[in-house]
């Protein structure tokens, strides 16, 4: 899997781990538009990644070039209840934007709920 870009995740590695096999090998069968800048034509793209473990020591080391720089952060979550959401996971939350922030890579994350049965 070198040379793939990667895609971080944090959060509720339990809910990542139930999903990802999924993830990984539906993720490159699906096209994606791809809206480019400057008025050029959209494309479909196919898109293969590896993730990763969210790691600020790797973050802060940083990288040289292109290959193995993480491209996109992931925050997992299935919390339903506001107050657990007032009270833990939103600090959670913004203490991992402010990681990212500090450690200049806080311009592509996405925070993914997953709704569970219970």
């Amino acid at each position: 899997m070198a040379g793939l870009p990667v895609v971080s995740h944090a959060g509720d590695r339990s809910i990542f781990a139930r999903l990802e096999s999924g993830i990984v090998s539906s993720l490159p069968t699906a096209a994606v538009e791809w809206k480019r800048s400057y008025g050029r034509t959209s494309k479909s793209v196919y898109v293969e990644v590896q993730f990763q473990n969210f790691d600020v020591d790797l973050l802060l080391k940083g990288r040289k070039n292109l290959i193995g720089q993480h491209v996109l952060h992931t925050y997992w979550t299935d919390c339903s209840d506001v107050d657990v959401y007032k009270n833990t996971l939103k600090d959670e939350i913004l203490s991992w934007l402010g990681t990212l922030k500090k450690t200049g890579s806080s311009s592509d994350w996405l925070l993914v709920l997953v709704e569970t049965n219970s």
